[in-house]
């Protein structure tokens, strides 16, 4: 679910609910109800979003998911790229 992207996103930057409600001129409120999925983020939001993680459009529609590494048991969240393919973004 997009609440879930959010907060995996935001986690992975370290940054506060307080924090990423600021950079995209938000309220925290909003930023909670959008991560608990009480709330949608409209398209303005949503292209602010996008740009502040470094992500698309697209790639926030169709989320991420969480993997561990067998080796280092680190965290990762990951996109599933297609074909076998996995494109890490940050690590929890």
């Amino acid at each position: 679910m997009l609440g879930v992207t959010i907060q995996l996103l935001r986690t992975a930057k370290n940054v506060t609910i307080e924090q990423l409600a600021e950079a995209i001129e938000v309220s925290p409120l909003a930023i909670e109800k959008y991560e608990t999925n009480i709330w949608q983020p409209g398209k303005p939001t949503m292209i602010r979003l996008s740009e502040y993680f470094g992500v698309t459009l697209q790639e926030f529609s169709e989320g991420y998911s969480l993997l561990v590494d067998d080796d280092t048991q680190d965290i990762l969240i990951v996109r599933n790229m297609g074909e076998n393919r996995i494109r890490a973004i940050g690590k929890l």
